[in-house]
């Protein structure tokens, strides 16, 4: 694996991390790191217009559901809570998978560098001012959202030069100049190994062994239930060379003589 950054300043050369083997969760994450991942967020701020001139305060609460791991193409389910306090209306409602990525310039430390980048989104309706979400169902209920991770996202990798995270931001967005409030849970992505279905039962695996057997000795057998019909019947057909002519010479015989 190679990460490169090619930003760069006057007297300082671009950050390069190269990575023979990376670790890649491609199986369940160990329970030790999956249990001290928490399941609920909680932000509360101030809702600022122009930078100083206050608006009132918000807060959100955002609860993961489910687990915290998903394979990609997996749905990550999650319960977000808002009380907006605030003279300010939120125009909209913003679900992000944001990915961070960490590079350090050689292992042990070095120049480090951290960027982020949006992995997958979907928006939401926002709410006015002085709105709460809370509760279940209802007009005025907590808001719960199944947002699908894109089958394409790398997964988490852990490293010494490389590293490579996920969280899930709630983002209630404000109009222009106003401070906007974000809510974050951390996830993890593996690409977890399915499981070998058992239908069929043990007659069925025995069918493929056999099969399979059959398949690495050469020995093909016609499979259950086959019958070809009868076209023609079939011929011998003996074949021998003339050394006199240098030509093959056909003899064909069947049941009722030669011809």
């Amino acid at each position: 694996m190679q990460a490169r950054v090619g930003k760069k300043g006057m007297l300082t050369r671009d950050l390069r991390s190269d990575e023979v083997f990376i670790k890649v969760l491609t199986a369940a994450p160990p329970p030790q790191l999956v249990a001290q991942l928490p399941r609920t967020s909680s932000n509360s701020s101030t809702i600022n217009c122009c930078c100083c001139f206050g608006t009132g305060s918000a807060s959100c609460t955002v609860t993961l559901t489910g687990s915290n791991v998903s394979p990609p193409g997996g749905n990550i389910e999650l319960f977000i809570e808002v009380e907006n306090n605030s003279r300010t209306a939120f125009k909209r409602m913003d679900v992000i998978l944001r990915r961070w990525l960490y590079m350090r310039e050689f292992s042990g430390g070095g120049v480090g560098y951290r960027t982020k980048r949006e992995a997958g989104k979907i928006e939401l309706p926002g709410l006015p001012a002085h709105a709460v979400l809370q509760g279940q169902g209802g007009a005025g209920g907590a808001r719960r959202v199944v947002f699908q991770v894109p089958p394409t996202v790398n997964c988490t990798a852990e490293s010494h030069l490389i590293t490579c995270s996920y969280t899930v931001e709630v983002l209630l967005k404000a109009k222009m100049c106003v401070s906007d409030l974000v809510t974050a849970v951390p996830v993890i992505i593996a690409a977890l190994p399915s499981q070998p279905r058992e239908e069929g039962g043990q007659e069925q695996q025995q069918q493929q062994q056999q099969q399979q057997q059959q398949e690495e000795d050469g020995e093909m057998k016609a499979p259950q239930g086959w019958n070809p019909s009868k076209v023609f019947d079939t011929v011998p057909v003996n074949l021998h060379f003339d050394t006199t002519t240098n030509n093959n010479i056909i003899n064909t015989h069947n049941a009722a003589g030669t011809f």
